[in-house]
């Protein structure tokens, strides 16, 4: 059991938001794992058994954890939003936001949301066909005649053998996370000419590394990242800003369907996953929705950042 859970976990870090352990720190991990009560008091201790914010906290780690009282927003009062793939996680949490912040907001996605949001109006709409993305942009801005903002947040995860996968599997998740993200900003583009706008791109820490059963998924953060610079370097004089936001594990829906993924896939065991995950970083905790929220809405407001990728996972690729 534990040798299937450490395989899963090398795969599974990373699942949108999801987080990896660099190369030199799994062997330390696993002995974390394996020693569990066994381990020496203090520091080490604590870290191994980490299960929340909560566990062996100071008064500085107290700085470190979510709290969401402490996350400002610059004002979007009368800005017109579009937020691709807003129903749940980050998307989610991204709609709130910047709804709470005075925006206008659109949540574009398949999914209907649990209950409605103050601000947020939900049009329905699978990115990965291009005329159904076309109509949804196309209805925004017949409405008010501009687009302020696009979070292009929309996306699936896939996790696996590279050999095992299908023509199936890569036609979907590369329908949505790169082909939807393509045309949902072509779509968008043209309505922030005459005023300017603001685009950020939800990436991954996989814009930036690579790893283990994460080929397809990782395939195309790499390439919405690349895309928001060369989009950036094209449109600044323009008016149009691009920048990539880069989260690393965040707890979300999608997150604890890869933890599920690989108990079935790998009879790995859900909570050693967890605890891998929540320690893989010098900030041994899940990342909320909310605080990738609260940076990409400054990002979007910032003029002079333009090109950026910016990460948001507990320094994770600091390492």
């Amino acid at each position: 059991m534990m040798r299937a859970t450490l395989r899963a976990t090398r795969a599974l870090r990373g699942a949108r938001h999801h987080t990896p352990l660099a190369h030199g720190q799994q062997a330390s991990a696993a002995k974390r794992l394996l020693a569990g009560a066994g381990l020496a008091t203090g520091a080490a201790a604590c870290y191994a058994t980490a299960q929340s914010t909560a566990t062996c906290e100071s008064a500085a780690a107290a700085k470190t954890r979510f709290d969401e009282k402490g996350f400002g927003s610059p004002s979007f009062k009368g800005d017109v939003v579009i937020v691709t793939g807003g129903t749940t996680g980050i998307g989610a949490a991204c709609c709130a936001h910047l709804a709470k912040a005075g925006g206008v907001v659109y949540n574009i996605d398949f999914k209907k949301p649990a209950s409605d949001v103050a601000g947020v109006t939900h049009l329905q709409c699978d990115v990965s066909d291009v005329a159904q993305v076309k109509r949804a942009v196309g209805a925004v801005v017949k409405a008010h005649g501009r687009v302020d903002v696009l979070v292009s947040n929309a996306g699936v995860w896939h996790g696996g053998d590279f050999e095992k996968t299908s023509e199936r599997d890569f036609d979907k998740v590369i329908g949505v996370n790169l082909k939807g993200t393509f045309f949902g900003i072509q779509a968008a583009v043209p309505a922030m000419l005459d005023h300017g706008g603001s685009i950020v791109i939800i990436g991954s820490d996989q814009s930036l590394i690579g790893k283990p059963e994460q080929h397809l998924y990782g395939c195309t953060k790499g390439a919405i990242a690349q895309l928001s610079k060369s989009l950036a370097a094209h449109y600044a004089p323009k008016g149009v800003r691009f920048n990539c936001i880069c989260p690393g594990t965040i707890d979300t829906p999608l997150m604890h369907g890869a933890v599920q993924d690989f108990v079935k896939q790998k009879g790995a065991n859900a909570q050693e996953l967890y605890t891998w995950l929540e320690t893989a970083q010098p900030l041994p905790r899940l990342g909320r929705p909310e605080e990738v929220a609260a940076l990409v809405a400054c990002v979007a407001k910032i003029p002079f950042c333009v090109g950026s990728m910016i990460s948001v996972d507990g320094g994770y690729t600091a390492q």
